[in-house]
């Protein structure tokens, strides 16, 4: 298992975004992957991928 952590200090500059495309590339090699947004201001994965919290 590998893990890729998406940071950055501010918001809005497309954290989720990233997280996102990269997911549906490894996705599209038949890897597992897994998201876990601990943004507690402004969570917003969901969002991205479309699911309810």
């Amino acid at each position: 298992m590998r893990i890729i952590p998406i940071m950055a200090t501010k918001g809005g500059v497309g954290k989720s975004k990233v997280c996102v495309s990269l997911g549906r590339a490894f996705r599209g090699r038949d890897l597992k992957v897994g998201f876990l947004d601990v943004d507690w201001v402004a969570p917003n994965l969901h969002v991205e991928l479309g699911i309810d919290p």
